[in-house]
């Protein structure tokens, strides 16, 4: 342990006096430097001293470069407001597309326009020709209902005349009928009068034999009592030779037999009479169908003033069939044509309609591209305008002509500032590789780089550094990183 504190005490003695030559060794340092100091700066005052003398001389100097600064400040100002311009040109060419482009869109809609107004045209020509059509078929309605009627009457003729040519032929058929029961008549009339014929002579016969009979029984009677009366006529007779008598009669016919003669005679006289009446019956009824038939041909037109011959001849019920039939079709064609016309005029109110709705879209295609045709007129004028006003302003009509001046410019730029900076390098000029801290009084950052420099201090890219020399950067340290803009404060 005491081994320990005494090695401990030595190294607090040795490290004392390593700090003790350490703080001596650093206060002879610093005065060195102080030293150092005051001879860099006696040397920096010296060096200013110079450099006020050089700068009298070069004023004088300065000022046979000042035309060429002005010429070369005049050449920068016009070069400036050349470039100040070309933002211009821009707007220019801008203002020069949008032109462009609103004559194309008039053009385009002057195109269009003239195209809508044709077809307006076009779909008014339609229009009055549709309405020169629907004109005339106006009244197309009555046409169809005169025409229907028409077609109903000379169909209601037709069945009326098929009636008739019915009816007639119906009456034909009773008349032939009636032939032949008027042959039945006849037929029964002959076998009445046969009966009546074989009645009357077996009548006649059997009165004869009566009286024959009688007139016998008169003359015995007469005979017996010297007179006798007649039993038929009343009369008293005396004498029977004197007085005529009956004869017997040879027949040998019976009251029997002039009872059935009689029968037949009445049957054959009531079917005669029976078949009369019915003759007649039916001539009163055939009369009374021909006067209906009259009657009903007075709805045919075509069969007016006709009777019963007309009806009975085949050619003028044929010609008076055909006419009705010419006249039923005529009226359908009639009926068809108007209705034919009666549809053309639906059609015609349909493309009407539709055309109107048309030239509707149509007029309202063209009012829209007529305020369009506006909008750009306006914006054309406008760049119309825009365009004077740049081009007043500007010395040139296109972009590419200026940036050729200004390029042109620029160059006479970069020419001035050679030829002034080879003036200004000849007026002061010490070592070609910094330039800019060798050439005083060319601008003010270069001349107090210029004093900076002769005290070995240099600003390289925002740092303060302290060089072992002018003009050599092998040993430096940097200070700070803020502008310098005296010595004092180094």
């Amino acid at each position: 342990a005491e081994e320990m504190v005494t090695n401990r005490d030595s190294l607090n003695r040795g490290e004392k006096a390593w700090s003790v030559r350490r703080e001596e060794a650093l206060k002879r340092r610093a005065e060195s430097a102080r030293a150092a100091a005051v001879e860099e700066e006696n040397k920096a005052i010296q060096t200013q001293s110079e450099a006020v003398k050089e700068h009298e001389g070069a004023v004088a100097q300065q000022q046979e470069l000042a035309p060429k600064k002005k010429e070369l400040e005049e050449a920068k100002a016009e070069l400036a407001q050349r470039r100040a311009k070309l933002p211009d040109y821009e707007v220019l060419s801008t203002n020069s597309r949008k032109l462009a482009k609103a004559k194309c869109e008039q053009e385009k809609l002057r195109a269009a326009k003239e195209d809508v107004a044709g077809r307006i045209t076009s779909v008014q020509t339609e229009l009055d020709e549709s309405a020169a059509e629907l004109a005339t078929l106006q009244g197309v309605e009555g046409e169809v209902e005169k025409a229907r009627q028409e077609e109903e009457s000379s169909k209601e003729q037709q069945r009326a005349f098929n009636r008739c040519e019915q009816k007639a032929h119906a009456i034909r058929g009773s008349e032939q009928d009636l032939v032949k029961e008027e042959g039945e008549l006849v037929r029964l009339t002959d076998v009445a009068k046969e009966k009546m014929d074989v009645y009357s002579r077996q009548y006649s016969e059997f009165i004869a034999a009566q009286a024959g009979l009688m007139a016998g029984r008169l003359k015995e009677t007469i005979q017996a009592q010297g007179f006798g009366i007649c039993p038929v006529c009343g009369v008293r007779h005396t004498d029977a030779e004197s007085a005529t008598f009956a004869k017997l009669s040879e027949s040998h016919c019976t009251e029997e037999m002039v009872k059935k003669a009689q029968e037949a005679q009445q049957a054959a006289e009531k079917a005669r009479g029976a078949q009369q009446t019915y003759v007649e019956t039916q001539k009163t009824q055939i009369a009374g169908e021909k006067e209906n038939l009259q009657t009903l041909a007075q709805g045919v037109p075509a069969c007016v003033g006709w009777n019963w011959e007309n009806w009975s001849r085949a050619e003028d019920v044929a010609a008076c069939k055909t006419a009705l039939e010419v006249a039923v079709e005529t009226a359908h064609v009639q009926l068809k044509t108007a209705l034919g016309r009666r549809k053309r005029r639906d059609e015609v109110q349909t493309l009407v309609k539709d055309a109107e709705e048309r030239r509707e879209k149509l007029t309202s295609q063209q009012k829209q591209t007529e305020l369009l045709l506006q909008n750009w007129a306006l914006e054309a004028t406008k760049c119309e305008s825009k365009i004077d006003q740049l081009r007043a302003g500007l010395a040139f009509g296109t972009e590419q002509e200026a940036k050729a001046d200004i390029a042109q410019r620029e160059k006479q730029v970069a020419e001035l500032e050679r030829i002034l900076h080879i003036e200004r390098t000849r007026i002061a000029y010490r070592n070609g590789r910094f330039n800019n801290h060798n050439c005083i009084w060319i601008i003010l950052h270069n001349k107090i780089n210029n004093c900076f420099n002769s005290v070995c201090i240099k600003i390289v890219f925002l740092w303060v550094i302290v060089c072992r020399s002018g003009n050599h950067y092998k040993v430096c340290i940097a200070v700070c990183i803020f502008a310098i803009k005296s010595c004092l404060k180094i």
